[in-house]
């Protein structure tokens, strides 16, 4: 394992990550606009903020689940 990263350089790892942080900001930009949006099916906004925000990926895709109204 550690002989995997020792050719890797801090930007080539960098580079690999910056996708995936983008995909995770825009997911939890997603949701926190769905909640202001839609508001939300149970607990509270700030709950569910505090969700979205901390619980890593998890948590954006559980208010957009189970945490949202429906805008029927």
């Amino acid at each position: 394992m550690n002989e995997f990263f020792s050719d890797i350089s801090i930007m080539q790892l960098m580079i690999m990550l910056v996708p995936l942080i983008i995909i995770q900001f825009s997911l939890i930009l997603f949701a926190i606009l769905q909640l202001n949006k839609y508001g939300v099916k149970n607990l509270s906004k700030t709950v569910w903020i505090i969700i979205i925000l901390f619980v890593n990926t998890i948590g954006p895709i559980l208010f957009l689940l189970i945490g949202r109204n429906s805008h029927d």
